[in-house]
């Protein structure tokens, strides 16, 4: 049993870690797409990177699949419980009082928004510069 859980543990981590790297990618292609919208004779590199952005696309997907399951496997039913697992605290014990797990973590949802909205505005603003 205490195999499985590290087990489970050490491949959510993997799990985020290669999801977190093809955020990062995935962000830096479309920052790359969006400076190159009105450069003259960019098309054939901007087929390039949309076809950079849908392969990273399709490789999330077996990594977010298997993350679903060892989250559901677990019965993790929120960040703040996915992040103590990962950490290795027992379950039903009460999250640490930091910034991360009270702050962030709680308020997941809402920065993601405010990420979203930033990005969108700053992929505008690259575009019409």
């Amino acid at each position: 049993m205490l195999e499985e859980i590290s087990e489970a543990r050490r491949q959510l981590t993997h799990c985020l870690a290669a999801l977190g790297v093809i955020f990062a990618l995935e962000l830096i292609l479309a920052f790359l797409y969006s400076s190159l919208l009105r450069a003259p004779g960019s098309g054939e590199f901007r087929l390039v990177l949309s076809g950079m952005r849908v392969v990273l696309c399709f490789a999330s997907m077996p990594i977010a699949k298997r993350f679903r399951s060892i989250v559901s496997g677990q019965d993790l039913g929120d960040a703040i419980s996915i992040m103590m697992f990962v950490e290795g605290y027992p379950k039903g014990k009460e999250p640490p009082v930091t910034w991360f797990y009270r702050v962030l973590l709680t308020n997941l949802p809402a920065f993601y928004t405010l990420y979203v909205v930033l990005l969108a505005a700053a992929l505008i603003a690259v575009a019409y510069a």
